[in-house]
């Protein structure tokens, strides 16, 4: 790969995980700006319909599904489990949980 000003292969992992009740972990997820996301989501129970912004991802039963966002302003962004608000994804600041 190339390190031309800015990696386009360079993703920065996102990974959340559906328990019990649809309740995610962690809640948020904050990634330096200017990277893309390599948001992945796993399902400890069920199929979850995710949404994030534009991104759509259906994650099969006890199984997971992932997807690169690019392109993400600084801000926080709902992670939607089933249509319903249950963590964020958060550009600019510290990365990490």
């Amino acid at each position: 790969s190339t390190t031309t000003g800015g990696d386009v292969n360079v993703r920065v992992p996102a990974r959340f995980t559906i328990g019990p009740g649809a309740v995610v972990t962690p809640p948020t997820i904050t990634v330096p700006p200017h990277f893309a996301v390599e948001l992945i989501v796993v399902s400890n129970g069920p199929a979850h319909r995710i949404t994030l912004r534009t991104t759509t991802l259906t994650v099969p039963a006890h199984g997971q599904a992932s997807a690169r966002i690019d392109g993400l302003r600084t801000g926080s962004y709902p992670l939607k489990v089933d249509g319903a608000p249950k963590a964020q994804l958060t550009i600019g600041g510290a990365p990490g949980p």
